[in-house]
């Protein structure tokens, strides 16, 4: 699956030429609930870098590769703090100087974490710009402090309104050759 298959490709492409950008800024994905952010993210950093990635199931559960690492907020637990901010450090102490590619860091569920560790995060956003680059995922951009939001980019996520949600069900129809179905019953739940 590429980034052009999701239903809001068109943020896809922007935020896939966002990121061909070396020095970029830190990124805020944020949209309601009913949004899968995660594939959203997972599918866009695939397409980009095109490598597989590999889940850790330590005493912190997460998915990485060789150029970023996501961490669902929801896994980590606050009895984990310490654990978790020295896998952070060493994540950004891993940046390669000789090829110049920085590290990406997704936090998904960021709506979901202690208001502590937010404040931890702030600064090492603040102080590793240049060595790794953040993406953070939220339902709640007002849940997210303001100091974090002024040094990311935010993007919302727009929600499909009925009219394109058939025009991408039949998409992924006539892409995957199924048989027509009646759209109209199949919305009526959703």
């Amino acid at each position: 699956m590429t980034f052009f298959d999701l239903h809001n490709y068109k943020e896809a492409y922007k935020i896939y030429n966002f990121l061909q950008i070396k020095n970029h800024t830190n990124i805020i994905i944020h949209s309601n609930k009913n949004v899968d952010k995660t594939e959203f993210i997972k599918v866009l950093m695939n397409d980009i870098f095109k490598t597989k990635t590999k889940q850790i199931e330590d005493d912190i559960i997460y998915d990485y590769n060789e150029y970023y690492y996501y961490f669902d907020m929801l896994k980590i637990k606050y009895s984990q703090k310490k654990k978790f901010t020295s896998l952070i450090k060493d994540i950004i102490n891993s940046y390669n100087y000789y090829t110049g590619n920085c590290n990406y860091i997704i936090f998904d569920n960021f709506d979901d974490i202690n208001i502590l560790f937010e404040n931890y995060l702030k600064v090492v956003i603040e102080n590793n710009i240049h060595t790794t680059k953040f993406i953070i995922l939220t339902s709640k951009i007002d849940k997210v402090i303001p100091a974090i939001c002024s040094r990311c980019l935010c993007i919302r996520l727009s929600e499909l309104n009925r009219i394109q949600k058939e025009i991408y069900i039949h998409k992924i129809i006539k892409q995957n050759n199924l048989k027509k179905i009646n759209i109209s019953d199949f919305l009526q739940y959703n």
